[in-house]
């Protein structure tokens, strides 16, 4: 089997960070079932605050 990967980075709106992250993070737990998605990572930089 092929493996795919997607890198994408969000910038937020002042203060809208964390809100992203709970739903992204929410959709890494559905993905949970999925067969074939070995890692769904969520990462956000201390350095960038409206950035995930």
């Amino acid at each position: 089997m092929n493996k795919l990967s997607l890198y994408t980075k969000f910038t937020t709106h002042e203060g809208q960070r964390d809100p992203l992250v709970q739903m992204l993070l929410e959709a890494a737990n559905g993905m949970e079932s999925v067969d074939g998605c070995d890692l769904y990572v969520v990462n956000i930089l201390d350095s960038d605050p409206n950035c995930v």
